[in-house]
């Protein structure tokens, strides 16, 4: 069991799946992951699980479009 629960001043937004950590964030290290994955290993086939409708847009993905990672 963690008793450390110094970690939750990062969660600030509440969603379906519990919280998260605010959105703009997200999106910096969503972006740069994905940007890291395109150019070094010519990779697109990206997913995010649990993740919100509103993100994948900013992104410029199409959730519809991309088979979930956790599944393949």
């Amino acid at each position: 069991m963690v008793t450390d629960k110094s970690w939750q001043e990062y969660l600030k937004e509440n969603s379906n799946w519990g919280k998260k950590v605010a959105f703009n964030t997200r999106y910096e290290i969503y972006g740069t992951i994905i940007d890291q994955l395109k150019q070094s290993y010519a990779y697109e086939e990206v997913a995010l699980c649990k993740e919100t409708l509103a993100l994948w847009a900013k992104l410029g993905m199409d959730y519809r479009k991309i088979k979930c990672n956790c599944v393949w």
